[in-house]
């Protein structure tokens, strides 16, 4: 669905070269994740997730089977920080997020989210670096 898939998230999506078409390039997995969350005090909250993976392909992927045959070795992470009730009910949330291996490319990301709540409404501006 919209060049993505639907169910496990650690399934890799790519385009074949010898058929015009988008498919399942990578769902032989051997996977580790681990998620921590918490509160520092009622006004700041955090969550950190790891994810190290060894990535195989598919069964019948023909155009990549041997650079897959000892598998591919990939590490992502999020380090998210929840800032509550700072100034008059706005929250602000910093989260940075990276890929390191040589599965997927070599990816950082820093996301700072703004929210405001006025009168139950919810006001979200999203700065992406």
């Amino acid at each position: 669905y919209m060049n993505r898939v639907i169910g496990n998230p650690l399934f890799t999506v790519g385009k074949s070269k010898i058929k015009d078409q988008i498919y399942i390039v990578n769902n032989r997995i051997k996977a580790h994740h681990i998620g921590i969350y918490g509160y520092f005090n009622y006004k700041f909250k955090y969550k950190i997730l790891l994810t190290q993976s060894k990535n195989y392909g598919t069964y019948d992927n023909q155009e990549k089977l041997d650079s897959f045959y000892e598998g591919i070795n990939q590490i992502s992470a999020l380090l998210q920080l929840d800032f509550l009730n700072i100034y008059k009910k706005i929250n602000i949330q910093v989260s940075y997020g990276i890929d390191r291996g040589k599965f997927l490319c070599r990816n950082d990301e820093i996301n700072i989210l703004n929210c405001m709540i006025l009168m139950n409404n919810i006001i979200i501006i999203n700065i992406n670096q």
